[in-house]
């Protein structure tokens, strides 16, 4: 099981697959990316077990017009069939913006289930102190939207993450007070608040991870937040905001966290909201 994320930008892949709606064609062109992964995935068995794919199946979920779901089995061959649909238009990827994966259709990104712990601890050690504005901004969110981490506990209890229990962080805020926060209530901010993310909430969330620079430096103050919020352009935000992750890894995990964060970004950069699909 996987979450897809999507750059919801417009483009002539988009159109040309949906007959002119983007938004059907960012549906369809995700079924012929999972129809290609699922082959893939199909290759690499048979390739470990020393023989070939031709013949070889999976079950698929499908739902129906009326909300019903059914299960079908469908071969390497149809996927491949169905995968083909994305040749005429890869080469359109290449330079455009929303590409925050640089590869063909990289706007297009996917959290693999269980999310591993380490990636958990990763991305809750990201969270800035309460002392800078990153901090001050995340516990303003947590009471204000009353993000309690509930959606994200139902997925947990489901077997979606590796630990079982959350990660936790605590923040000194005064004499014997502290703000705690868990990795259910971050995740929750970015897989649990609707279809869509709005271009500035996905900011909201580099803020408080220190995911984002301005002017090679990371904002601490409200008014080096102004001034991110006054850079109204892609030419503005992509010349004087970068994307800070931290040291270079080779941890898969991690390195899926770096690519989210990289779409989200990506998302506020082009002001174009993420798309959230299972």
């Amino acid at each position: 099981m996987a979450v897809n994320y999507i750059v919801n930008s417009e483009c002539n892949a988009k159109r040309a697959l949906g007959d002119g709606d983007h938004l059907k064609g960012t549906v369809h062109i995700l079924a012929l990316l999972k129809a290609r992964d699922r082959a893939a995935a199909l290759r690499d068995m048979a390739t470990r077990d020393g023989r070939s794919p031709e013949g070889m199946a999976v079950i698929v979920r499908t739902v129906n017009a009326d909300g019903s779901t059914a299960e079908k089995s469908v071969t390497y061959e149809d996927l491949l069939s169905q995968a083909s649909g994305l040749e005429p238009y890869t080469s359109a990827c290449s330079g455009c913006q929303a590409n925050f994966l640089s590869k063909p259709f990289g706007c297009f990104g996917v959290l693999n289930f269980p999310v591993c712990r380490g990636s958990e601890e990763w991305l809750m050690s990201r969270l800035q102190p309460i002392t800078t504005i990153g901090g001050q901004l995340i516990m303003a969110a947590v009471k204000d939207f009353r993000y309690t981490g509930e959606s994200i506990k139902t997925m947990r209890a489901a077997g979606l993450f590796e630990s079982s229990k959350p990660i936790k962080r605590a923040f000194k805020t005064g004499f014997l007070l502290k703000f705690v926060i868990t990795s259910d209530q971050l995740f929750e901010t970015i897989l649990s608040v609707g279809e869509y993310l709005d271009p500035g909430h996905c900011m909201g969330i580099l803020l408080w991870l220190g995911a984002i620079r301005l002017d090679g430096t990371i904002p601490t103050s409200p008014a080096e937040v102004e001034a991110i919020s006054e850079l109204t352009t892609t030419a503005q935000r992509t010349e004087r905001t970068t994307l800070e992750l931290g040291p270079a890894t080779n941890h898969p995990a991690i390195l899926a966290m770096h690519s989210l964060l990289r779409g989200l970004f990506t998302s506020w950069t082009q002001s174009a909201a993420i798309l959230i699909s299972d």
